[in-house]
């Protein structure tokens, strides 16, 4: 199969999926994403030529590649490294290319037709009719049947999917937002993910969806679920008890400096507190450690309207002296 120079790449989605990840592990991310693509699919598993690729020492790149696998950036399974974005790209890629050579080909047979027609008539002796041959109309109407049998079998295709029923009821039957989102996407980003984490996301959608309702969302404002699961909402979420779905400890109490460096990252794009996260920055009972609150951008520090000294110190004056 011919290979495209190019590729759909999605600047967003890719900056948005390496959130929490150190610039060494972005690097060696984005090369081994690049021989997936170069290779129209799923790469060896010879670690050492990866390495050298990248310039790294295998040692080194051997924690890096674990670390994203751990993260599900990566999937290596009977010796290939794949990625399931990657590969539904690769497989867009695949009909493009298979529908260039078809046209081609159509057109080639229509450009041969031609020549033999000039060569064996005659030429005409009447004005040509403007209004299409027969065999003219006929191959639009085959053309034509043949973009509906294509179209309908892409349907059927995603149709036929196979749910599993834990992600129909459990996943997809609860969560808040159904109108304009992909079923399709999400059962895919779903199935690459551990069973810890698919358990995680079943507990924590209900309280998404309560929260929601309180919140008198929209569900053409909600998050798609393709992308709650792709952005790690659920991690942000309350502990809740897998066995009883209710609420024990919320997340902010317990939240690992880890998480609260990924939870003040995402406050940083957006600038929009999350109520899961606890009292804000600033506010009596916030959770976040005193040291990555120092470190908030000036527009994002709970310092930012009080006076500053000389020294451009914010000044916090104590009770005067009696």
């Amino acid at each position: 199969m011919k290979k495209l120079p190019w590729v759909k790449w999605e600047a967003g989605a890719f900056l948005n999926g390496v959130i929490g990840l150190t610039a060494e592990e972005i690097g060696v991310y984005a090369v081994v994403l690049n021989l997936i693509y170069d290779r129209n699919g799923p790469i060896k598993d010879d670690r050492v030529r990866i390495a050298r690729r990248c310039g790294m020492r295998p040692t080194s790149f051997e924690k890096v590649f674990q670390r994203l696998v751990d993260e599900e950036k990566l999937a290596v399974h009977d010796g290939l490294i794949s990625n399931a974005k990657a590969q539904r790209v690769i497989e867009t890629r695949s009909k493009v290319v298979e529908n260039w050579k078809k046209n081609l080909q159509g057109h080639e047979e229509k450009e041969n037709g031609k020549d033999r027609e000039i060569k064996v008539d005659s030429l005409p002796l009447e004005a040509p009719s403007r209004r299409p041959s027969r065999a003219v109309e006929s191959e639009s109407v085959d053309n034509k049947e043949r973009k509906k049998e294509s179209s309908s079998s892409s349907r059927k295709a995603k149709t036929d999917i196979d749910y599993t029923e834990e992600f129909e009821t459990k996943v997809w039957q609860p969560y808040p937002r159904k109108k304009g989102t992909s079923k399709f996407k999400a059962f895919q980003l779903w199935r690459m993910l551990s069973e810890d984490r698919q358990q995680r996301i079943i507990t924590t959608i209900p309280l998404f969806a309560q929260q929601m309702k309180l919140e008198g969302r929209e569900e053409s404002v909600i998050k798609h679920l393709e992308r709650f699961i792709s952005h790690k909402v659920y991690e942000t979420l309350a502990v809740t008890s897998t066995e009883s779905n209710v609420v024990q400890i919320p997340w902010f109490k317990t939240a690992t400096r880890d998480q609260w460096q990924r939870a003040l990252k995402i406050y940083e794009m957006d600038s929009n507190w999350r109520a899961a996260w606890g009292p804000k920055p600033g506010r009596e009972g916030c959770c976040v450690p005193d040291d990555l609150v120092a470190a908030l951008p000036y527009h994002l520090h709970p310092d930012r309207d009080r006076p500053r000294s000389q020294s451009g110190v914010a000044e916090n004056k104590g009770p005067e002296a009696v």
